[in-house]
């Protein structure tokens, strides 16, 4: 009686390894895209609140508060009158991503008005991570935010 050997062969072992290699490297291309994307996302809703709260606190505290943001960076500008003094803070958006266009809003007391939008739509300013981008748009004399992607 003849013996048979279980076990794989040599070419069903390579074949299971490419197999798993071509799998992983899918895997490993869809995760950056998606951490790509989750970065647009987190530093968009970052920059849409801090420009909300800008517009607030122009309410609340009966002061203006400018926002800017400048082509090609990674920061933006939040400056109000403390006491008499201007202060700004300055925020950066998460790794990777940069502002495509200017935004310089002043959300004016007391109502938190962005006066210098009377007569136009607003103003918008793109944020970029590679080859995806989101808008976020000042919307006229209101000074509502809202977004748009792209």
């Amino acid at each position: 009686m003849r013996s048979r050997n279980t076990g794989f062969t040599l070419i069903e072992l390579i074949v299971v390894i490419a197999i798993i290699g071509i799998l992983a490297a899918l895997f490993v291309n869809v995760y950056a895209r998606l951490q790509r994307q989750e970065a647009l996302r987190q530093g968009t809703q970052q920059f849409m609140g801090d420009l909300t709260s800008a517009r607030s606190r122009a309410r609340r505290l009966s002061q203006d508060v400018e926002v800017k943001a400048t082509n090609g960076t990674a920061t933006y500008s939040v400056i109000q009158d403390v006491n008499g003094t201007p202060s700004t803070r300055v925020y950066s958006l998460p790794s990777g991503l940069k502002f495509s266009g200017t935004l310089d809003v002043t959300f004016n007391e007391p109502h938190g008005l962005a006066m210098q939008f009377l007569n136009t739509d607003g103003q918008q300013i793109t944020i970029q991570n590679g080859s995806r981008s989101t808008g976020v748009y000042v919307i006229g004399l209101a000074g509502k935010v809202v977004l748009h992607e792209n």
